[in-house]
């Protein structure tokens, strides 16, 4: 990708250029916006991918990469370097809430889920909304709308550590990826730190 990073890096420039002579942006969205398509070009900053959403910006659209992004195996959750992903592969990338007047269009992605494996249902990047108990398990519903079955006995982990999580610690404003099936009824949740509202109290203290 050396070299075909070095002409990312020239296209994204020129591209920052085009941003700051427009001084606005092109869209705003209150949640982060899901946008997929084949990766036509990638460096170490930033992706360029042929967006197949066409209810967003639909077409060639740059995604800067920063320090928080986490790229990750959309089977097992696991991050990725940037190095793994291969041209002309898929992802799914959830974006910020802004994005330039440029051509082609950039925006600074949160989040990225790579390697997506044929005839699978993709995992949905969620913030929590509720997570009502009902019999044999909990609603969850998402700030965007989502509504997912969780059963009493899904797997719940934490990113990255070894804490014990249940799903009882599911928090309103936690962010969580989860897996379901075509009825939307989960079958594993990873959940991001922080892992309580104590926790992100103080991290929004911190801050």
């Amino acid at each position: 990708m050396g070299k075909k990073g070095a002409i990312l890096g020239i296209f994204c420039a020129a591209a920052v250029m085009l941003a700051g002579c427009s001084q606005k942006p092109q869209e705003k969205t209150a949640e982060p916006v899901r946008v997929w398509g084949p990766v036509s070009e990638a460096s170490d900053t930033a992706l360029c991918i042929n967006n197949q959403n066409n209810q967003f910006s639909a077409g060639d659209m740059i995604l800067n990469l920063s320090e928080e992004t986490r790229i990750l195996d959309a089977a097992s959750g696991m991050p990725l370097s940037i190095k793994e992903l291969e041209e002309g592969e898929t992802i799914y990338a959830y974006i910020g809430e802004t994005m330039t007047a440029s051509l082609p269009p950039q925006t600074t992605a949160r989040l990225v889920l790579a390697h997506i494996q044929e005839n699978s249902k993709v995992p949905d990047y969620i913030e929590v909304k509720s997570m009502e108990k009902e019999d044999g398990g909990y609603r969850l519903t998402s700030t965007d709308g989502l509504v997912f079955n969780v059963p009493s006995d899904t797997l719940i982990n934490p990113y990255l550590t070894r804490n014990m999580l249940y799903l009882e610690d599911i928090y309103e404003g936690a962010h969580c990826l989860v897996w379901s099936d075509d009825s939307n009824q989960a079958v594993q949740i990873l959940m991001f730190p922080p892992y309580g509202p104590e926790e992100a109290s103080e991290t929004s203290v911190e801050s």
